[in-house]
């Protein structure tokens, strides 16, 4: 059982009963001051209960805090896009969206400081490692694209805060039973947002949405990320059927999938052929011809439901042009070997837009190595009166390669792609935990995971998501943890002597 950190900031000694009665009696003070305290020290009296509420929560374990990191991301996700837009209030457009997120950050900075001053964690951050050199790189990019101090700080978070946020918790191991924690509520959550998903896809045209907002939990233009969360749980499904036996992980798999054909995230369609493949492929290490066929079947059953279903229920306008697209080699051809062509399809414009990326940073030695530094095509800020109109023109916050590529210049490819092979390696070298729960499954599915997410990140906002970021982040937490785990077992046989 991972025991609880001795260098908490503030040493907070309660009963277990004593902690969720503070947490309740917050929101509880805080209505009570909007509702009776005269306007003029409402502001003040919300930065008290704030500022004792970050100072509870940083006492607290450092699993504690990345749950709390977790919900509030989560919460902001859910308000600003899946629930309160469009229902009830536009957070999002009311600029209100985000702010929630800034706590999150602030604790996120508080777990590095604590992981830091430890000599369990600190030399993950200290020593030269993948880590350290691309935060040196950053650093570097940023004071020689210097321009505001404002500026640089806000644009380095933007960019730095999500990597950030997956890193700290990849170094971090926690107990199994929070490992199993993380994965129930993953697989909750991805049936939730299938309902959710079919909701909206009924009432889309009293709600006023198009097909893509139709995401679930992801809700407005969120189908993209949305999807890969989705082939990610749907191919964790298959799995555990394939292994249980049990029908009901079948019709999850169908299940979870759905907010692909809701929402018509027509990527989710190729991520999701790219994840059964690989299933499949998985099998082929136990040379049963039986389970192999069985699998393969599967995997084309569903693929056929979805696609048809899609087919069926979008409107032509919406589907049309993608499964010409698909249909068509020459088209395809054009767009991957024509800059131009690519440009004018506007759905599959993010070729040219990595082109693009590629063509500014080979312009001179020093872009080659720097980039143009972080924010630089990604950021934005409405409070500094800073309107970028490359982030408006290409959207490169969305669009992480080419974020990588032009911000980071030939650093930006070499960090993402390294970073996945190392992790591939750790997992080759690791052996099944034999364990029960989900736990055992979603090692099985890390191959997925790293081939999904390796091609989402260059292809839409996935590890810039900080949803997504966790997601990614728990699971290979887990890898490291069974990784390490069982390295010390091998090093203490070897100890002991013959």
């Amino acid at each position: 059982m991972q025991q609880r950190a001795i260098n908490t900031l503030i040493p907070f000694h309660l009963k277990p009963l004593f902690k969720p009665l503070i947490l309740l009696l917050v929101p509880v003070l805080l209505y009570l001051i909007f509702r009776f305290v005269p306007f003029g020290i409402n502001g003040l009296s919300v930065l008290l209960l704030i500022g004792t509420l970050f100072l509870f929560i940083v006492s607290q374990s450092p699993t504690a805090i990345i749950k709390t990191i977790f919900w509030l991301t989560f919460i902001n996700l859910f308000i600003s896009h899946a629930f309160f837009r469009f229902y009830v209030f536009d957070f999002y457009n009311a600029g209100l969206s985000t702010r929630i997120n800034w706590f999150a950050d602030a604790l996120l900075l508080v777990m590095v400081l604590r992981l830091i001053s430890t000599k369990k964690y600190g030399k993950y951050f200290l020593n030269f490692n993948l880590f350290s050199l691309g935060f040196l790189i950053i650093i570097l990019s940023s004071l020689f694209n210097f321009q505001s101090v404002a500026f640089s700080l806000l644009s380095l978070r933007v960019m730095y805060i999500p990597l950030l946020l997956a890193y700290v918790v990849y170094i971090y191991r926690m107990d199994l039973k929070t490992y199993e924690w993380f994965f129930k509520l993953f697989l909750v959550l991805a049936v939730i947002n299938s309902v959710l998903s079919i909701v909206q896809f009924l009432f889309m045209e009293q709600l006023g949405f198009t097909a893509q907002m139709t995401g679930g939990i992801f809700g407005y233009h969120g189908t993209g990320t949305g999807a890969l969360f989705s082939v990610v749980q749907s191919a964790l499904c298959l799995q555990i059927f394939m292994k249980s036996k049990k029908k009901v992980y079948l019709l999850l798999a169908f299940f979870i999938a759905i907010p692909i054909m809701t929402g018509f995230a027509y990527a989710g369609f190729a991520f999701l052929t790219i994840a059964i493949v690989v299933v499949v492929f998985n099998t082929f290490r136990r040379l049963n011809v039986l389970r192999i066929t069985a699998v393969a079947l599967t995997g084309f059953l569903i693929m056929y439901s979805l696609v048809t279903i899609t087919i069926k229920f979008q409107t032509g306008s919406s589907s049309q042009s993608y499964f010409n697209f698909l249909g068509n080699p020459e088209l395809i051809v054009s767009a991957i070997t024509n800059p131009d062509a690519a440009y004018s399809l506007s759905s599959l414009n993010r070729i040219y837009k990595v082109y693009f990326a590629i063509d500014e940073v080979t312009q001179d030695f020093v872009s080659f190595w720097l980039g143009h530094g972080p924010g630089s095509i990604s950021y934005t800020s409405l409070t500094l009166n800073f309107k970028n109109s490359l982030a408006d023109i290409y959207k490169g916050s969305s669009h992480p390669l080419m974020t990588y590529i032009y911000e980071l210049g030939i650093w930006g490819p070499f960090f993402l792609i390294t970073a996945f092979f190392l992790l591939y390696r750790k997992w080759k070298r690791t052996k099944r935990p034999v364990v029960e729960g989900l736990a055992q499954y979603y090692y099985d599915n890390i191959n997925v995971l790293l081939v999904v997410y390796l091609l989402g990140t260059s292809y839409t906002l996935t590890l810039n998501n900080p949803i997504l970021g966790m997601f990614f982040a728990v699971q290979v937490s887990y890898l490291n943890y069974l990784y390490r785990s069982q390295r010390v077992i091998e090093h203490n046989k070897n100890l002991r002597p013959a």
